[in-house]
């Protein structure tokens, strides 16, 4: 089973150029210490940004709440340049995919 999330991600003004090395810090930290299979980030042609990460299950996507314990510098950049993160939904059952492997390039 694999949990998504999917949430968009709302600059503060200024710090728009900022997300995208906020959220791949934000997004390895979570894979390297906290089990996720990783995200993606996109922009809108209209500049906002929306994401979604992928974990094993719910249960492992729950553990990430203790990463601003274990790297509060990288919260803190986030926080700076985040005015708002507001979770668009949350699935635990994936109904179809035809997607076999995701490009190297489309990673981060």
């Amino acid at each position: 089973m694999t949990f998504v999330s999917v949430f968009e991600i709302i600059a503060r003004s200024g710090y728009e150029n900022d997300i995208v090395t906020r959220a791949a810090e934000m997004s390895a930290l979570f894979k390297e210490r906290f089990g996720s299979l990783g995200s993606r980030l996109h922009r809108t042609a209209d500049g906002r940004f929306f994401a979604y990460a992928a974990w094993p299950d719910r249960k492992t996507w729950e553990s990430r709440s203790a990463a601003a314990q274990v790297a509060p510098a990288i919260f803190q950049k986030f926080d700076r340049a985040v005015e708002m993160t507001k979770i668009i939904f949350e699935a635990d059952d994936i109904s179809f995919s035809n997607l076999e492997k995701i490009p190297e390039d489309l990673v981060f």
